[in-house]
């Protein structure tokens, strides 16, 4: 296999070289109307100018640069490796002078190139801006060039006015490692360029100039690339070395762009590739060096074989020591065998009884086995009659929705009528579905447990014991016994899994049909929930009792008629006790239009649940409302008053009590409040200057502060660790001290001294009631 590949690859390398004597460089590309393959001629020539520039004559030494030779050097040996160049020339340090660079330039490949040829120039050195009234205007800085402005410098209108056009290439393609702007390109760039036979026919035809610059304007070149070279340079050589065969400037830009920008990225910084034509329609192309190529393959061929050989070789010598090993276990098999045989016979009467020992477990195995393909075949017919049940059901249960009446529900008795039967129509539905269920689970209890029972049974009786083989160890022996009196125990444990199983997927697939039955059910019992529907007032008592002259106000009930047999009824329960505050005046005019039949109660109720939604005096002598709020009738001016009133309240409540967060801690194991301010005294004390001050302190409304007891404060200090004054002051309290705070508890074997904790280092200690310390108010909780 290898000596055919070493064959085809020296047909090709023959191909190659006769490709090389024929004159100018063609690449080879698909047309995509027939299909085909064709040649299509490039360049006659293609030629590189390399420049990197480490040192500067005029720059100071922060200004020098350390990679750009070798990033030059490395853009050179990949292009001499993987592309066809004619000729490439390197100007590195001193020998990139402006001058030198410009003599090469614009006089002498003037004089070598021709109209057909390509040139790539690659720059890696500073590059810089200066501003002008028409926009920045990119230079590059050689050798003995400076970074004060453009003088002494190559500047982007000399390349593009001067340089471009002096030398007569068809495709001048610039690579420069360096960041500014001002590339004065006139066009943008097709990111998406074709690799079709069209696309490169047509861009051999125009002539273009393009530049490629490491990054934009303000932005700095990164070193610490790949391969040790900048971020560009690097990227920009594994393009070149990951192509197979052709490509254009156009593809590079549009990989590097990403490529740069990410690494960028990843470091914290930003940097973006610019590229643009300074004219012409064109793309520049890179000719792959297949010689070159082909020349590293038959190398690694070599490399290959040599390989192979030496592996032959070891396999040879590993065979023959496998020969001899095999004829010394072949030995070794017969001694043990003649050993055994001479074993088997003094045991032949043992092995026999356990042979037929086998034969009875193999025989009870058998019909186990037939048993478990018996008991499959069986809860396969049960799933199918599952199924038919369920499908039975769903018959029956959409039967049921269909012969049941539909009500209307335009007013109060039809609603309570429509949900009554909505009600029972569920309970009806779910009632089936829990049959159902008690019947399904009975039915796989019904295939499970008599077998349960049998081995349990089974397991119970008494086995006859294994014969240990002479050749088997104790623990072998042991685990084959324990494996046998496990074996009923397993399966038991078994079938109760899978009972289980096929009980809980009963259970959640009859709850999901439910669900699935009663949904729309429960949507019309929500949406007649939601409705609001007014009792008629004939079935409703108003009275009004005696007015109340000092109070100024009216005692008011509002309950069900009550019917006779026979007689309609709304269905709901009604019974609204209240007052309504009315001045002297208003009051006998309002008695008198109530006593006249002018006053009547209006209600409001929910259908489903029957509770009052909302309740009403409505007067038809002038066509007013009193409505119900906390336990009045009020105009709705005087509710919206009273709303707005309680909500002020309800704000003040609750703005109170973010205060009161604010400043007390609410322990939640022990329901104490503490002081979120633990020195608010201001200085220490002693024992009975703390407990006089903190008896009479009145703090976040509250006056009932006092001293905490000494497992109450030591209890509380613990929760900050070995430091608590620091874990205390950066978690919501302040002013902590990492001192000794006094408690409320005296010693109990002299007076004359109290407990304190020191909330520094949460130690406990007893101090003289002269001492000084810090004084942490706490309060029992609501």
């Amino acid at each position: 296999m290898f000596r055919y590949l070493l064959l085809l690859l020296l047909c090709l390398l023959s191909l190659v070289s006769h490709a090389a004597d024929t004159r100018g460089l063609r690449g080879v590309a698909k047309d995509q109307a027939t299909n085909q393959t064709a040649e299509v001629k490039l360049y006659n020539k293609s030629y590189a100018v390399i420049i990197g520039i480490d040192r500067y004559k005029n720059l100071s030494p922060d200004r020098q640069l350390k990679n750009a030779v070798k990033d030059a050097r490395g853009i050179e040996a990949t292009i001499r490796k993987q592309y066809r160049f004619d000729q490439i020339f390197t100007l590195h340090d001193e020998q990139a002078t402006r001058d030198g660079i410009m003599r090469l330039l614009t006089a002498e490949l003037p004089k070598v190139i021709g109209k057909e040829d390509a040139l790539f120039i690659f720059w890696a050195g500073h590059g810089n801006q200066e501003k002008t009234d028409d926009g920045d205007l990119g230079y590059l800085i050689p050798f003995d060039g400076n970074s004060d402005g453009i003088y002494g410098n190559i500047t982007m209108s000399q390349l593009k006015d001067d340089i471009s056009r002096a030398i007569p290439a068809k495709h001048i393609f610039y690579a420069f490692d360096a960041c500014y702007s001002g590339l004065l390109t006139t066009r943008g760039v097709d990111v998406k360029a074709s690799r079709n036979l069209a696309y490169l026919k047509n861009i051999t035809k125009e002539r273009v100039r393009q530049v490629l610059t490491a990054g934009s304007k303000g932005q700095e070149a990164l070193d610490g690339g790949p391969r040790g070279h900048s971020v560009f340079t690097g990227r920009l050589i594994e393009v070149l070395e990951a192509t197979g065969d052709y490509i254009t400037a156009n593809e590079i830009q549009a990989i590097l762009k990403e490529r740069v920008y990410q690494d960028a990225r990843a470091r914290g910084h930003e940097q973006t590739p610019g590229f643009g034509a300074l004219y012409g329609g064109g793309d520049f192309v890179f000719i792959p060096n297949f010689e070159e190529k082909v020349r590293d393959n038959r190398a690694e061929i070599s490399k290959i074989e040599n390989e192979l050989k030496r592996l032959e070789e070891q396999e040879a010598e590993a065979k023959k020591h496998l020969s001899e090993q095999q004829q010394r276990e072949a030995e070794q098999k017969r001694r043990a065998a003649e050993a055994r045989l001479k074993a088997e016979q003094l045991r032949q009467q043992q092995l026999a009884d356990d042979a037929r020992q086998q034969q009875e477990l193999l025989a009870e195995r058998s019909r186990f086995e037939a048993e478990q393909r018996r008991k499959e075949a069986e809860l396969t017919k049960a799933s199918k009659e599952e199924e038919q049940r369920m499908a039975a059901l769903k018959a029956e249960l959409a039967k049921k929705k269909q012969s049941a009446p539909t009500a209307t529900a335009g007013s109060l008795e039809a609603a309570v009528a429509e949900v009554r039967r909505l009600n029972a129509q569920l309970q009806s539905i779910e009632a089936t579905f829990s049959r159902e269920l008690t019947a399904g689970k009975n039915r796989i209890a019904g295939r499970y447990d008599a077998e349960i029972a049998s081995l349990r049974q089974a397991a119970k009786q008494k086995q006859k014991p294994l014969v240990r083989d002479e050749f088997e160890t104790e623990a072998e022996y042991q685990s084959r016994v324990a494996k046998q009196q496990s074996s009923y125990t397993d399966r038991i444990a078994e079938l109760e899994q899978k009972k289980q199983q096929e009980i809980t997927a009963l259970e959640q697939r009859l709850a999901q049909e439910q669900a699935s039955e009663t949904a729309d059910l429960r949507f019309s019992l929500k949406q007649l929930g939601e409705k609001e529907y007014t009792v008629p007032a004939h079935l409703l008592v108003l009275k009004i009792g005696q007015y109340d002259p000092d109070k100024q106000l009216f005692p008011v009930s509002i309950s069900n008629k009550i019917q006779q047999p026979g007689q309609q009824s709304s269905g709901v329960k009604v019974a609204v006790n209240g007052i309504i505050p009315l001045p002297r005046e208003a009051a006998r005019k309002f008695k008198q239009e109530y006593s006249s039949g002018l006053v009547r109660p209006q209600v409001a109720v929910h259908a489903d649940s029957g509770k009052v939604a909302s309740v009403s005096l409505v007067n038809d002598a002038d066509n007013s409302l009193l409505g119900y709020s906390g336990g009045k009738f009020m105009t709705t001016a005087e509710i919206a008053a009273a709303l707005a009133e309680k909500e002020q309240r309800e704000r003040l409540i609750y703005t109170e009590r973010l205060e009161r967060e604010r400043l007390i801690y609410t322990d939640p194991a022990t329901g104490l409040q503490w002081a979120r301010n633990a020195n608010m005294a201001g200085e220490k004390m002693n024992w009975q200057q703390a407990v006089d001050w903190v008896s009479n302190l009145t703090y976040a409304g509250h006056k009932d502060w006092r001293l905490p007891t000494k497992d109450e404060l030591e209890t509380f200090v613990k929760r900050g660790g070995a430091r608590p004054f620091q874990w205390f002051n950066n978690n919501g309290f302040s002013k902590i001290q990492a001192s000794y705070y006094w408690s409320s508890s005296t010693f109990a074997y002299s007076t004359f001294s109290a407990w304190g904790v020191d909330v520094g280092y949460g130690r406990v200690g007893r101090n003289g009631k002269g001492i000084y310390s810090y004084v942490w108010p706490v309060r029992a909780g609501q």
